[in-house]
Order: structure tokens, then sequence, then C-alpha cells
């Protein structure tokens, strides 16, 4: 007797990066870095006898620095169990089943393709150019109710302008435009500002890349008040505790420590600026990234050979055998001790032949 449904049973479920202990990990865009000092302190002043409490059910410390933070009012921000959890609640809120229809690059972040098939969701998928950048003039004419676009993309990490996505949004007043963020902080534009100006605009982020937080689970989506109320009730009628009580005030303490972050967050940026020239030495074809991650198609050997020799030696990168893009590998941005010795194993692997 089977008792899984037909439609799980056909599911291709998202595959996250390999974890195995011990090992250089390029290969899930974790922060090169520890999270802030304060985070230890905060774990260190927990009551553990207040753990048999509920979280609040509005997380509304975590909203209301949130809110500071970006120069928004609170009633313009959500906070959800991650960015994926958050994105997922955006399908619910957003897009009757099996009717309305997303639209979202060829080429990007895999969770848009799952959750399209696990809700049932018309998807229309555009290509993107030959440089794997996305074209928005592309998607003024699709018959979609939601734009979603991964800025900087992944796993190219190329990058829109503010200017081209707001360009965009006003010209497309009928379409809600989910720009997801979670690699935002290391570069690229920002289009928080806009949810101010313009409805259809909802920032989705993650506390996961640039606060080295994935440990703890922490998203949150800005835009406005109509939107966030959306969610809100989507997630009401899933799960009424958003974010447990140690994830919320690990996460408000490290938005209090600008300084922290934008130090190892302009390390990562270094970092990430002379591999990319060390690859383009190499004859190697990168593409320009503003994310914590390289998009390298390599020029003596190939991705999928380069990939597994590496692995041999317990450096783990990501590979993807899918058209287009199975000549590339996506690397992290780890510290610069770890990148030498990727690009000293890559060295050693093609010399051995």
């Amino acid at each position: 007797m089977g008792f899984i449904s037909e439609r799980i049973a056909q599911m291709k479920p998202y595959v996250a990066g390999k974890q195995l202990a011990n090992s250089l990990k390029l290969n899930t865009n974790e922060g090169a870095y520890p999270p802030s000092p304060k985070v230890r302190k905060v774990l260190g002043s927990i009551e553990v006898e207040n753990l048999r409490r509920y979280p609040t059910t509005d997380s509304n410390a975590l909203r209301e620095t949130l809110a500071k933070h970006y120069s928004v009012d609170k009633e313009m921000v959500y906070v959800g169990n991650g960015s994926d959890e958050i994105l997922a609640m955006c399908f619910m809120t957003f897009l009757d089943d099996k009717t309305e229809k997303i639209a979202y690059p060829e080429i990007t972040y895999l969770f848009y393709d799952v959750y399209a098939n696990f809700f049932q969701t018309p998807k229309i998928i555009i290509p993107n150019k030959d440089d794997f950048s996305v074209d928005l003039s592309e998607y003024n004419d699709v018959d979609a109710k939601v734009i979603i676009l991964a800025n900087p993309n992944a796993p190219t990490g190329s990058t829109l302008t503010s200017d081209e996505i707001e360009i965009f949004a006003n010209a497309n007043s009928n379409k809600l435009v989910i720009v997801d963020e979670a690699y935002g902080g290391l570069g690229a534009d920002s289009v928080v500002p806009l949810t101010k100006k313009y409805d259809n605009i909802l920032v989705v982020n993650t506390m996961s890349k640039s606060y080295s937080l994935a440990g703890i689970r922490c998203g949150y989506a800005i835009g406005n008040a109509e939107l966030i109320l959306g969610l809100q009730c989507a997630r009401d009628c899933f799960n009424a505790y958003p974010l447990d009580t140690i994830t919320e005030k690990i996460a408000i303490e490290a938005l209090k420590d600008i300084e922290y972050y934008d130090m190892i967050n302009g390390k990562i940026i270094a970092t990430r600026t002379r591999i990319y020239k060390e690859f383009r030495d190499m004859g190697y074809k990168v593409i320009e990234s503003r994310a914590n991650f390289l998009f390298v198609r390599p020029s003596n050997i190939s991705a999928k050979k380069l990939y597994k020799e590496l692995a041999r030696k317990n450096v783990l990168v990501r590979y993807w055998d899918s058209p287009r893009i199975s000549e590339y590998l996506r690397i992290t941005i780890g510290t610069d001790v770890e990148m030498d010795i990727l690009m000293n194993y890559i060295v050693e692997i093609v010399n051995a032949g």
C-alpha cells in the first residue's frame, strides 16, 4: 500500500551542496568568516529556563531592527525561517495554483523551478543571454503575474542595476517583481529603497551569506504593507511561530554590528577580485560577480573532471551536469588561505594531466 501522493512521488527536490566534515567547503556559498563576536555574547546570555516558552508570533523586535536598518516602516518587514521558506510563502501568497503564471530566467536559482513544480504553478522560462546575463526587456510581454529575479543571480553571479529593475517595475505595474537578494551586501545594488516607491517590488533576503549566519535559518522580506500582510496570513496558516527565540536575538545583534560586517565583506570582495584576476590570467572564462562566488569555465581541463579531482583532494566546489552550464564550476569565495589552497590544487591537477 502506497501512502505517498502522486505529486510528491514525481517531484525532483532541490539538491543542496554536499556537507562533508573536514573538507575545504567552497560549494555552498557560506560566509568565509565567523559571524559578529556579539553573537557569542547572545548565546552566553540565553536564559535556558525561558526556552520552555513559545517565541513571539510577530517577531516584532527583529522586524523593528530590520526596519531601522533599511529605513522602512516595520509594517513593510516580514521574517521567516530562511529565505527559501519565504520564497515558498511567496508562491502560496501571490499565485493561485495551476492558473497564475510565474516567469524567471532559464539559468537561475534551482529552487524556483522546484517550487513551481511543487505548487503546480505554470512557469515561463526566459533564456539568459549568451553571457548568462538577464535581459529584462524579454519579460515585458510575458503573460505572468509574478517575475522572480535573483540579483546577483545564482549560479552565474551576473547582476542587474537598481535603475534597470526600477525601469522594468515602473513599466510593468501589473506584475509583482520579487527580487531575491540572498547574495546582496557584496557590491550589488539593493532595490530595498524602491519598495517605498513601488507597490509591485518585494525584496527577499537572508542572514546566511553576508552575515555568516547560515546555521540559524533567518530570512526576511521587505515590501509594501499589503504584500507583507499577505505573507503573514499564508505563514500563519502554516506555522504561527516564524522564528525561534534564539535566532531572533542573534539576528538582532548581528544587524547592529555594521562595522564588523563591512570589514569581513570587504575582505571577501578583495579576495574575489584577486581570484577573478588569477583565473583570467590562467585563460579561464569567469563571469564578473558581485556575490560571494565565481562562475568559472576552465580552459585546460573539463569542469567535470576538475570537480571530481578536487573532490578527491577533499575540496568541494559546485558542478551541474546541465545544458549550457556543464562546463562551468561555481566556486565560493573563502578566506585568502583557502583560495590559495584551491588555486594550488588546480595547478597541480592540470599539470598532472
